[in-house]
């Protein structure tokens, strides 16, 4: 509570200063509050209660209401934001999901695309390695003891044998194929756009 005694002049306050809106002794009317306006303090106290009563009112009546329905749109404006934060998350979420499926998809497509060539190269090699062999087989038939022996008949099959096996072994490039490239169709471009936005 505030003091009823003036600190400066140790005298009961009894006058008011309307100027400072303070409480004031008569010592402080005489000089430092000379040229203000005053009234006595007890008048200033009814007025003060007086117009405490119509904050009071205006309070119950309208700022209180007023400050209850901001707080109400506060409230609800965080429901909707924690609302939408929570969809969003999970658009997001879904998103990344859907991106990691599309980039998992795609990366097997380019094993499965390797193991593929792979394959093919595995057995391009396997045949060549049959043809050497069968080659190799004949050039040891064809030898000039072999061939000077040979009946006629014999002489005609190990030729048609020979031309058979020349014709089918054609040089290959069996270089392995690291270039990545997809098939048009195996990318939904459409699709990778609407997930990156």
């Amino acid at each position: 509570p505030l003091s009823e005694i003036c600190t400066e002049h140790n005298e009961t306050l009894i006058i008011f200063c309307r100027d400072c809106k303070l409480p004031v002794c008569t010592e402080c009317v005489r000089t430092t509050h000379k040229e203000h306006e005053w009234i006595q303090l007890q008048k200033a106290g009814q007025l003060m209660r007086k117009k405490l009563a119509q904050h009071r009112k205006d309070m119950v009546k309208t700022h209180l209401p007023n400050f209850m329905a901001c707080l109400e749109k506060a409230r609800i404006a965080k429901e909707t934001v924690q609302r939408q934060r929570k969809e969003k998350m999970e658009e997001i979420v879904a998103q990344r999901d859907e991106i990691i499926s599309a980039v998992t998809g795609l990366s097997q497509v380019m094993l499965d695309s390797c193991n593929e060539d792979l394959k093919i190269n595995d057995g391009i090699i396997t045949q060549m390695e049959n043809d050497v062999a069968e080659l190799e087989t004949v050039a040891s038939k064809l030898q000039e003891s072999t061939l000077s022996c040979a009946s006629d008949t014999e002489a005609i099959q190990m030729e048609i044998r020979l031309s058979s096996i020349l014709q089918k072994t054609v040089p290959v490039d069996v270089a392995f194929n690291t270039k990545i490239y997809f098939i048009p169709g195996e990318i939904d471009i459409d699709q990778l756009e609407n997930m990156l936005g």
